[in-house]
């Protein structure tokens, strides 16, 4: 018999609970993306992140069970990132340079061709979310940010900004998380592309 079906949030801790167990491991091997299960995503930090934010924002969804797992995996994240902080800002580094990429290209899609490519764009901007969560991060002791980095994104953004159209009724992943993500802090969520072709 299959239990009821999981939502958007339980699969997100289910995720956050592995990688919260494989993070030391993963701190200290030279992979930057890490391998996980079938149908599972990528290791890294910035997707650990991303579904800490979300699971927090969001956590009077959850049972008190389930709470209670994302307070055990947000303790042993905290512990492992403590005892190898150096480990830490080195592999969010690689990585905030890695999303750069990835952002960077979006960038260009849509530019390129707003049509083809927007059908897409709620995966795409997991790297631009995932970078704001990385920052966010390196920006707090006992951590260091780059401030290269930091303004790379910000060059970026004003790139992505020249072509879009900021609306904060029109939200890109799935409503149920909107709570999470406040328009006036993640305006790339909220909007459009400038083209007639994206209705």
């Amino acid at each position: 018999m299959f239990g009821p079906k999981k939502t958007k949030l339980q699969k997100d801790l289910d995720i956050l609970e592995e990688m919260a167990d494989e993070m030391s491991s993963y701190l200290k091997s030279k992979s930057l993306f890490g391998p996980m299960g079938p149908n599972r995503p990528k290791m890294t930090l910035g997707g650990y992140l991303m579904r800490e934010h979300r699971l927090l924002a969001l956590q009077s969804n959850l049972s008190q069970d389930e709470q209670n797992r994302l307070l055990k995996a947000r303790q042993t994240f905290e512990n492992t990132v403590m005892a190898w902080v150096v480990a830490t800002e080195s592999k969010a580094a690689q990585e905030i340079e890695a999303r750069i990429r990835q952002w960077q290209e979006s960038i260009r899609d849509l530019r390129e061709n707003a049509a083809k490519h927007w059908p897409y764009f709620k995966t795409a901007v997991e790297a631009r979310v995932m970078l704001h969560v990385l920052i966010t991060m390196l920006s707090n002791p006992p951590f260091k940010i780059n401030s290269e980095l930091v303004g790379r994104v910000a060059a970026l953004d004003q790139a992505f900004f020249a072509s879009w159209s900021s609306d904060a009724s029109r939200f890109v992943w799935d409503e149920d998380w909107a709570a999470a993500y406040p328009a006036a802090e993640f305006e790339f969520l909220y909007g459009k592309p400038r083209s007639s072709a994206i209705k």
